[in-house]
């Protein structure tokens, strides 16, 4: 697993209070409702992540497994339980120089991501943005930054340091989490096996830069027992078998790396009809 770590490009606050002012030169992000009605903040974030692929920080080619925003929360006026954070995208584009309260990007109603904050809690707190950065990777959503917004039905105000912050450990992040290749997970397959004979799973197209395969197999019938095996084809006519798992009762994992266009499991049930679950995932790679 290799990782990459970025800061923001942009991080401003606006307020509903001061509708027309911009805080580009604060420290400090804030979200949700200060001092009663009218008194809102949320909070504008964007990251460079078209230049950090393009400096290959995270290559092309390569498998988004975690992302998470990481913030440094300094002031807490939740009084009792707990709030949620919500993390948006942005509809349109922002400039941290100019933006206010009225001048705000768009977002949509339901959020990305959202993280619980307790009362009294303080330090660095992490969102899970996984969904949203693979789309900004894969070019499915666009990159307009993110918006903030806390709790707006009452008083409870949170703060996070931005970059301005003199302290560079306390400023926001994003860490990705990533794998060189692409991996692709198909979706689960339910097989009935009957009391004699063999059952086959739909077989994977391996062609291109698809260089692995890995079936997991899921014995959903308790007690039963199965034997399997791999099967691969360049023709996708003439299968041969790879390998094999004989008398399997647990949940097992059938993996090849050998050339081929072509692969599925076999299946053959030894204690009579029996149900299994099968997951194909394929590993490329462009390098």
């Amino acid at each position: 697993m290799l990782t990459c770590s970025m800061i923001p490009s942009q991080n401003v606050y606006v307020s509903q209070y001061y509708p027309d002012d911009n805080f580009c030169d604060s420290p400090f992000l804030y979200a949700g409702r200060f001092n009663g009605p009218g008194d809102i903040y949320r909070s504008l974030i964007q990251f460079e992540f078209d230049l950090c692929c393009t400096n290959n920080i995270v290559p092309k080619a390569s498998t988004i497994k975690s992302a998470s925003l990481q913030l440094d929360l300094f002031d807490n006026k939740i009084p009792t339980g707990s709030v949620e954070l919500s993390i948006r995208r942005a509809f349109t584009v922002f400039s941290q120089s100019f933006v206010t309260w009225n001048t705000q990007p768009t977002f949509p109603d339901t959020a990305d991501a959202t993280a619980n904050i307790a009362a009294g809690f303080y330090g660095i707190m992490n969102v899970d943005v996984t969904n949203l950065v693979n789309g900004w990777y894969t070019d499915t959503i666009p990159n307009n930054g993110l918006v903030i917004t806390g709790d707006e039905t009452k008083d409870a105000v949170v703060g996070f340091r931005n970059t301005r912050y003199p302290n560079s450990g306390s400023w926001p992040k994003l860490v990705i989490n990533y794998v060189k290749g692409i991996q692709t997970v198909y979706a689960t397959e339910t097989i009935n096996l009957p009391v004699s004979g063999p059952a086959f799973s739909t077989p994977i197209d391996l062609s291109g830069t698809k260089k692995e395969v890995t079936f997991l197999i899921k014995i959903v019938t308790s007690g039963a027992s199965v034997d399997s095996s791999l099967q691969i084809s360049v023709n996708g006519t003439d299968y041969f078998q790879a390998n094999g798992s004989i008398d399997d009762s647990m949940n097992f994992a059938l993996s090849i790396n050998q050339t081929a266009n072509w692969a599925f499991v076999l299946l053959k049930s030894r204690t009579g009809v029996a149900t299994v679950q099968v997951t194909p995932v394929t590993w490329e790679s462009l390098e």
